[in-house]
């Protein structure tokens, strides 16, 4: 099986940035539809995914839809905010 390594061109936070071709970026713009990412091997289970619904906010990058969490991972990352006077 041949691998699409072709990209295309977005613009995300006032910057132009290349992103895989067909990828869930590309097809969703961070709104999916989860019965086709349900399909993607790569996915997982995915049915927490269905009981918190999506928003638009608006963001330092312009507006983005959130939460975002739809990829099966190795490990994840939290960051929390802290008071500088701490």
């Amino acid at each position: 099986m041949e691998i699409d390594r072709s990209f295309t061109e977005v613009e995300f936070g006032g910057q132009t940035v290349a992103i895989p071709t067909r990828g869930y970026y590309d097809r969703f713009w961070m709104n999916p539809d989860l019965d086709v990412v349900a399909r993607d091997p790569a996915a997982g289970k995915i049915d927490f995914c269905r009981r918190i619904p999506k928003q638009q906010i608006a963001t330092r990058v312009g507006p983005s839809w959130a939460p975002n969490f739809y990829y099966r991972s190795s490990s994840v990352q939290l960051l929390f905010p802290r008071s500088a006077r701490g």
